[in-house]
């Protein structure tokens, strides 16, 4: 199972539900207007109230793959670890 996946599962249901509309709704416009690119990696985040989503957009095929979700006090510690 990819890890964002199981990130997901660990928030409460109306986080979930709030951060997938958010990621729908930045896909269905611009993926770049939403998310702001990360400094030395090539990957974005969104901010979903006190959740990040780090995502790798892709520019050519506009697609944003999900890789890590979660508190804004850990997220960063777990994907630079």
């Amino acid at each position: 199972m990819p890890q964002a996946l199981r990130d997901m599962e660990a928030l409460e249901k109306n986080e979930r539900e709030r951060i997938v509309r958010k990621v729908e709704e930045a896909a269905a416009t611009d993926p770049f207007r939403a998310f702001q690119r990360l400094r030395g990696c090539d990957e974005h985040r969104m901010r979903v109230g006190g959740n990040r989503a780090i995502a790798l957009i892709a520019h050519s095929s506009k697609t944003i793959e999900i890789h890590r979700v979660g508190h804004r006090k850990h997220i960063y510690k777990r994907l630079f670890k």
